[in-house]
């Protein structure tokens, strides 16, 4: 893919592929994908990324407080019957 800015509107810029300027028009129609497009796919793939990963962590830090409150009544059961 080759990025290229329109021809029209200087701000536009949209990618390519170079297979076409290779193969030749006749054999190949090509594609192309405006910029802005791409962008926002990226965007709302990471804002999915981190929507799954952000319950992740509240599932972690619960569990994480869950075992420390064990390790401590572990650790008050052990000091008593070593008294």
């Amino acid at each position: 893919m080759q990025r290229r800015r329109g021809t029209n509107r200087a701000n536009l810029y949209f990618f390519t592929c170079l297979t076409n300027n290779r193969v030749g028009v006749d054999r190949y129609t090509g594609m192309y994908v405006r910029e802005e497009d791409i962008f926002s796919a990226i965007y709302y793939q990471l804002k999915g990324y981190i929507k799954s990963r952000s319950g992740f962590s509240v599932e972690y830090g619960s569990k994480k407080e869950k075992l420390e409150q064990k390790i401590t009544e572990c650790q008050a059961i052990l000091s008593d019957s070593l008294e």
